[in-house]
C-alpha cells in the first residue's frame, strides 16, 4: 500500500471527486445536516430523497477497533459484490496489507467529523482489475449504538461493470490516493502529519 500519501483538504471545491454520483452524495448528505455536525441516523433518512443513489449505497458501523461491519448494501451494490454482505466485516474481505489503511480511513471519518475519498484498484474473482472511487461520510447512529458511515463506491470506468457482475470482489489491491476532507468543522490538528516528522 506504499506509494501514496494521505492528503488533507480544507476546501470542498478542491476535493478531487471524479464521479458525479460521489459529489451528488456529498451534496445530499450536506442537505440533511440541518445545522448539526452530521445528518440524522440512517433509519430516519427518507430513501426516496436519494433514490438514484440508493441502489449503490453502503452503510457501515464500527462496533470495535477491528471491525467495519456492513449494515446495509443497496441492491446494485449487492449485485456487483456477488453476495449479500450484511453483517460481514469489510476487513475480512480486504487484502491483509490494505487492512490498516482501510480501518484507519473508516475510523477517521467515524470519530472525527471529516469526509473521506479514495481512488484505488480492485479486482474480481475473474482477476479483472478496475478502478473505484470511494466516498465515506459520517452519519448519526441511534443512542448507544456504534458509529456509522454512509458510503458509495463507484467504478471509474462504467463500461467494466457488466463483465464482472455477480463475481466476488477483492478490495483495495492498490491505492492511488486517499483524501481526508473538511465537512464544515475543520480537520483536527491532531490528524495532520507532524511537519517536524
Amino acid at each position: 500500500m506504499a506509494g501514496f500519501q494521505l492528503q488533507f483538504i480544507d476546501a470542498i471545491d478542491e476535493v478531487p471527486f471524479r464521479i458525479g454520483k460521489s459529489r451528488a452524495l456529498f451534496d445530499h448528505w450536506q442537505s440533511l445536516r440541518a445545522g448539526g455536525p452530521v445528518p440524522p441516523r440512517a433509519d430516519d433518512i427518507n430513501p426516496g430523497s436519494m433514490k438514484t443513489l440508493l441502489p449503490e449505497i453502503f452503510i457501515f458501523e464500527l462496533p470495535d477497533d477491528g471491525t467495519v461491519r456492513y449494515r446495509l448494501a443497496g441492491t446494485q451494490a449487492v449485485k456487483r459484490l456477488g453476495f449479500e454482505p450484511k453483517g460481514m466485516n469489510l476487513l475480512e474481505l480486504t487484502p491483509e496489507n490494505a487492512r490498516p489503511f482501510v480501518l484507519g480511513a473508516f475510523q477517521l471519518v467515524a470519530h472525527h467529523h471529516v469526509g473521506g475519498l479514495a481512488h484505488f484498484t480492485s479486482s474480481s474473482e475473474n482477476r479483472n482489475d478496475y478502478g473505484l472511487e470511494l466516498v465515506l461520510l459520517p452519519i448519526t447512529a441511534p443512542d448507544g449504538q456504534p458509529p456509522r458511515i454512509l458510503s458509495l463506491s463507484t467504478r471509474l470506468d462504467p463500461d467494466d461493470v457488466h463483465d464482472d457482475e455477480g463475481k466476488t470482489e477483492i478490495f483495495a489491491i492498490e491505492v492511488e490516493n486517499a483524501v481526508i476532507f473538511d465537512i464544515g468543522f475543520g480537520i483536527p490538528a491532531a490528524l495532520r502529519p507532524n511537519p517536524q516528522g
